[in-house]
C-alpha cells in the first residue's frame, strides 16, 4: 500500500485507487535460480571479497547547483566507498545503460573494475556485498538477498526502499564502513510475499471493467 499512500498524499481520491500489485516484482519474487556450474559464477578462487556497486546517472540528471540536487551523486558515493573499502576487497561497478562506457575509467585499478554483461542471476549469487543509491534494481535484488546496502550521504529525501524496510540504509560514511566490516542483514520474506498474486489481481480487475 506504499504507492497508494503516496498517491492519496498527493491528492488522488482514495476510492479511485486500485492496488493490484506489481507483476514485474512478482516474477522476480518467483525467480528460481539454480547454482550454476558456469565458470563465470565460480568465484571461490578469488581471494578478495567482492563488492558490487549499482551505479546510476545522477550527476547530470540532478546537478549539484540545481533545485533537484539530491545531496549526493554517484561520484560522491563511490569516492566514499573507495575511502572505507578494506584492502582485501575488490570493487566491481555495474553501470546503468544511460551511462557512458568510459565514465569510470579514471577509477579502474587492480582492485576496481567494471561488471560487464552481468546477469541478474550473477548479481544474486556472486558479490559478497551489494551497494547502491536509489535504483529500482536494489529492490529487485532485495527479493533474494537480505544484505543490500543503500548509501546516500546528505540525502534530501527518503528512498522508498527505506520505507519498505527491505534494505540496509545509511547516510553516514562511518556506518557504511561498519557495514563493510560486518555485513548487515534484514528480513525480506514479507516483502517478497506482498507481490505474489499481482498478475491475477490485475487480470481480475480488468475482467470486471
Amino acid at each position: 500500500n506504499y504507492a497508494k499512500t503516496q498517491a492519496v498524499n498527493d491528492g488522488v481520491p482514495e476510492h479511485k485507487i486500485f492496488v493490484g500489485g506489481n507483476p514485474l516484482l512478482e516474477s522476480i519474487a518467483n525467480f528460481d535460480f539454480k547454482k550454476s556450474k558456469d565458470d563465470s559464477l565460480q568465484c571461490n578462487s578469488i581471494e578478495n571479497k567482492l563488492i558490487l556497486f549499482i551505479s546510476e546517472e545522477l550527476h547530470s540528471s540532478f546537478p549539484q547547483n540545481s533545485e533537484d540536487y539530491l545531496g549526493y551523486d554517484e561520484y560522491s558515493v563511490i569516492n566514499d566507498l573507495i575511502k572505507v573499502m578494506p584492502n582485501d576487497y575488490r570493487l566491481l561497478i555495474k553501470s546503468h545503460p544511460e551511462e557512458k562506457k568510459d565514465k569510470y575509467s579514471k577509477y579502474l585499478s587492480h582492485n576496481i573494475d567494471m561488471a560487464i554483461d552481468w546477469t541478474f542471476e550473477m548479481m544474486i549469487q556472486i558479490p559478497d556485498l551489494i551497494i547502491g543509491m536509489q535504483s529500482m534494481l536494489l529492490l529487485e535484488l532485495a527479493m533474494h538477498r537480505n544484505d543490500i546496502i543503500c548509501y546516500r550521504p546528505n540525502a534530501k529525501s527518503r528512498f522508498y526502499g527505506e520505507d519498505m524496510n527491505i534494505i540496509n540504509s545509511t547516510k553516514k560514511i562511518s556506518t557504511l564502513s561498519s557495514y563493510l566490516a560486518n555485513k548487515p542483514k534484514i528480513k525480506i520474506d514479507s516483502f517478497k510475499n506482498k507481490f505474489i498474486g499481482s498478475s491475477r489481481n490485475i487480470a481480475r480487475f480488468i475482467e470486471k471493467l
